[in-house]
């Protein structure tokens, strides 16, 4: 994986570990104050629990700062939601959680990475630039609340 811009202060020490049900309240309170995190409600994060999708968190002696929601479709992975709350933010959390997911990518085979950012939030998009994503496209009008345009983001992995 290409090493991070070096941008991160003072990396935090923390565990990622598999999201789990109980995470919830945590993962709501992280998007709640990240409007720029796609916002789900708790069925919907439950669900996706439920029907495979896989998720992580990182967790350290304050709770939960952050996590990181992927699936697997047709050979693929895609990044669902990866959310660091603000006051944890620039310490290196986003960067662990997104490389427990391409860990992930390597152990199921999958060559090739997608997300999608919302077109206003430059700095997801230098983070993801910074670990290789590159833009592949845009969506019009792909979020809501505000409505605004999605840019696609890819991520080509060796297999090896």
């Amino acid at each position: 994986m290409p090493s991070s811009s070096g941008k991160a202060h003072n990396p935090v020490p923390a565990t990622i570990r598999p999201l789990r049900k109980e995470d919830l309240p945590s993962i709501l309170e992280i998007t709640a104050a990240s409007p720029e995190a796609a916002q789900w409600s708790a069925e919907s994060y439950a669900a996706s629990l439920d029907s495979g999708i896989q998720g992580w968190v990182s967790a350290d002696e304050n709770g939960i700062p952050g996590f990181l929601l992927a699936r697997r479709a047709a050979g693929e992975m895609e990044i669902l939601n990866l959310a660091v709350s603000p006051n944890s933010r620039r310490k290196g959390l986003g960067s662990q959680l997104l490389c427990q997911a391409l860990l992930w990518a390597e152990q199921i085979q999958v060559t090739e990475l997608h997300l999608e950012v919302r077109a206003s939030n430059s700095a997801a998009v230098k983070f993801y630039e910074s670990h290789g994503f590159r833009a592949s496209g845009f969506r019009r009008n792909y979020y809501s609340s505000p409505s605004e345009d999605a840019v696609l983001l890819s991520l080509s992995v060796a297999q090896g």
